[in-house]
């Protein structure tokens, strides 16, 4: 067993903010000093390594042990080229041990090895990155994915429980990565809104982006079953668990499980890998840590695959050898069935590829994209008739059409009532206006009457006439008079109150 270093080589590991990004530098790094380059694992069995601080041990030695190379030169140049030629061959040599891998496998662990020694003051030339990158071929992934049918996916959700089922439900209608989902904490979820809105935060994604994402229908029932029934699968043992992973019955550090042998309980081994995952999905349940699935992903992959292997579609490459229906397949599922019915780059950006989703942010907002993910929506379903809910939902587009049409209308004929109100009011006032002016002229007509009147019967009683007649019509003109005074006076105190 190795000594903790002092050096600290790997402590740039501490700056990246994803859990996954460092387990992925430590396997490379672990792959690079299981070939023992300048000794530095000697004595160290392999599976020791992946305990962090015999790793970082191990790294110490191989750096003390590749500068060592130069210093036996005077001139700082000729000891910085033999440090430098000793780490290409070393680079060289751990290439050809993993050249049967995948290509974007290769160039991870390259990457790993490269930026080690980098950060660790051994830059080596960009001509010798470039060519060793050349030798890898491709760069596309060598496993063939397959993506299943809506019949197929029934198939294996429905050999899942509560927990397994909204996953991967959730995962096949949204289109996240499984990492992004395992992330996700309950207040993330809007359930409310139509479809359900999850947010996606930027430390959960790939690209340390922030994304809405959206689930079907389905997924919302098979969530809200899952979170009606969460508190009866968390608690549970998860302290022994860690405590039994970490050290063995005498306290002293335990080191990697062997094959078959759960890595949580060292119960096993297990002659086949199908009762290993059995055991872990059955005998170990989490502590709750705010998350919506509190598990690993280890864990997540193996009730994929149990129930992939129930359905009799646990396949492997060929070539790779690994599983062709996995997780990612499911994001692949979603972004098959949303380019059915919108534009491939609405569709990317709804599954969160990041070229797509810059650009469409550009032109759409979060409700442009909730709008065209329900246009989408039935071809993801998976329980459901797919056609059925498309009529429904064009029967329902269509009454929600013919009502806002009605309601047009009425608030058309509302506008048009008012107006002919309007101008009633208008007649009115005029017709008032009118009405007055003519009460005027004839009682201007009556007055000039009466004073005609008046002067008359004066003139005829200065002739020596009598004006008998004359009274009886003067009173009568003079009764008028003074009832139209009484009905002006009633009016203007009417118009008072």
């Amino acid at each position: 067993m190795l000594l903790v270093g002092s050096m600290g080589s790997l402590s740039y590991l501490d700056t990246y903010a994803k859990k996954r990004t460092v387990s992925q530098y430590r396997t490379g790094l672990r792959r690079f000093m299981e070939g023992n380059p300048r000794n530095a694992t000697k004595g160290v069995h392999p599976a020791d390594l992946r305990q962090a601080k015999t790793l970082e041990t191990a790294c110490d030695r191989y750096l003390q042990a590749l500068k060592a190379v130069g210093q036996g030169q005077e001139n700082p140049l000729i000891a910085r080229d033999t440090v430098i030629k000793a780490a290409q061959n070393d680079v060289e040599a751990f290439l050809a041990r993993v050249k049967d891998k995948a290509p974007k496998t290769l160039r991870l662990l390259l990457s790993t090895v490269r930026v080690f020694l980098a950060e660790n003051e051994v830059e080596l030339p960009q001509m010798f990155w470039r060519k060793l990158r050349k030798r890898l071929g491709g760069s596309r992934a060598v496993t063939e994915v397959y993506v299943p049918s809506n019949k197929e996916l029934r198939q294996i959700l429905t050999h899942m429980d509560a927990r397994g089922k909204s996953l991967f439900l959730c995962l096949a209608s949204s289109g996240m990565r499984l990492g992004e989902a395992l992330d996700l904490k309950l207040q993330d979820l809007d359930m409310e809104k139509e479809p359900v809105w999850v947010e996606v935060r930027a430390p959960y994604t790939k690209t340390g982006n922030r994304r809405k994402a959206f689930i079907s229908t389905e997924a919302r029932e098979a969530l809200q079953e899952w979170l009606r029934i969460r508190p009866r699968f968390l608690g549970g043992n998860q302290h022994e668990q860690e405590q039994h992973t970490q050290t063995g019955k005498k306290g002293r550090k335990r080191a990697a499980p062997a094959k078959g042998v759960c890595p949580l309980c060292g119960r096993g081994p297990f002659k086949k890998e199908r009762s290993l995952r059995i055991h872990m999905i059955r005998s170990h349940r989490p502590v709750d840590d705010g998350r919506v699935w509190p598990i690993s992903s280890n864990t997540a992959e193996c009730i994929w695959n149990t129930a992939v292997e129930k359905v009799g579609l646990l396949k492997k490459d060929p070539v790779s050898r690994k599983n062709i229906l996995t997780p990612h397949s499911l994001r692949k599922f979603c972004r098959t069935k949303l380019g059915e019915l919108v534009s491939q780059d609405v569709a990317e950006a709804l599954i969160g590829h990041e070229g797509y989703l810059t650009e469409v942010y550009r032109v759409h907002d979060d409700k442009d994209l909730a709008k065209f993910y329900l246009k989408a929506e039935p071809a993801l379903l998976v329980f459901q008739d797919a056609e059925q809910i498309a009529t429904l939902r064009k029967d329902l587009e269509e009454s929600k059409e013919h009502l806002q049409t009605i309601m047009n209308g009425v608030v058309s004929e509302n506008m048009q009532l008012k107006e002919k109100v309007r101008d009633l009011e208008d007649f009115k006032q005029e017709a008032a206006k009118t009405a007055a002016k003519h009460r005027e002229q004839i009682q201007l007509l009556q007055d000039l009457h009466l004073d005609h009147l008046k002067a008359t019967k004066v003139a005829l009683q200065q002739a020596g006439f009598n004006p008998q007649g004359l009274e009886g019509l003067i009173g009568y003109l003079e009764t008028l008079k003074e009832s139209s005074r009484t009905h002006k006076r009633a009016r203007s105190d009417r118009r008072r109150v």
